[in-house]
């Protein structure tokens, strides 16, 4: 868990950062915002350990989750750049 904590803190440090500066959000709302996404990163596991014993098991969970970080991570993310 302590990873996740680490990349959430981070994730939402950068997007504070990035609504500042390249859509010039005032700092209250973007401040709100991220931690609006804070809170949501923060209830992910919780959301997958619910599927992950009431529908699919756990292979194909982590099987699918190992996937869509895939993705995002090495596709989506920069192709945004």
């Amino acid at each position: 868990m302590l990873g996740l904590g680490l990349a959430i803190n981070g994730t939402s440090s950068n997007l504070l950062v990035y609504l500042l500066k390249e859509y010039n959000v005032e700092s209250i709302n973007a401040a709100q915002i991220a931690n609006i996404v804070r809170g949501c990163l923060n209830l992910v596991p919780v959301a997958g350990a619910v599927v992950s014993d009431s529908y699919f098991g756990s292979f194909p969970v982590i099987l699918a989750g190992t996937a869509i970080n895939v993705l995002v991570g090495v596709y989506m993310l920069p192709a945004s750049a």
